[in-house]
């Protein structure tokens, strides 16, 4: 098992792949990244393997000296590029199950006002959240504007 993945919209990779399911038109997902790092492996860079995975991992990482530093960075990373081409109040969530939790669903939220143009929003299930309850299995990135979804997307896993 790879120390890192990073799997974007469209990539070869199956499991990670994300695709959007729902927008009102006016705000939508353009792109997903997502980034696992684990400690189960700690060779730089294997043969073929794209650079800009070791430069996500090195970032991922970046001040962590102590072991213990690095252990609290190890886990899920999401990235979700969106569009608003209008001004709106909304709520950008992560919805996602992990490895010990079985069919408990957790959330995290990010909160817009006025949120227009291209913007990026980034989530982590790291330090005692991934320690404790494993790797992210399946996920759902929505955002809501007045309470109602306005663009959806999920990995291929997520039912």
């Amino acid at each position: 098992m790879p120390l890192l993945a990073v799997i974007a919209i469209g990539s070869a990779m199956a499991p990670g792949r994300a695709a959007e399911l729902k927008s009102n038109g006016a705000i939508r997902f353009s792109k997903t990244k997502l980034l696992f790092l684990d400690a189960s492996k700690k060779s730089p860079l294997e043969p073929g393997q794209d650079r800009y995975v070791e430069f996500e991992r090195k970032r991922a990482l970046y001040g962590a000296i102590t072991p213990s530093d690095q252990r609290e960075r190890y886990g899920n990373y999401f990235t979700f590029m969106w569009e608003s081409k209008r001004p709106a109040d909304v709520v950008v969530r992560l919805e996602y199950r992990q490895q010990a939790l079985g069919a408990m669903v957790q959330t995290k939220d990010i909160s817009y006002r006025a949120a227009s143009g291209h913007l990026i929003t980034r989530f982590q299930v790291t330090g005692d959240d991934y320690l404790q309850y494993g790797r992210v299995l399946a996920w759902r990135a929505r955002i809501l504007e007045g309470g109602k979804v306005a663009a959806e997307t999920r990995s291929n896993l997520w039912r």
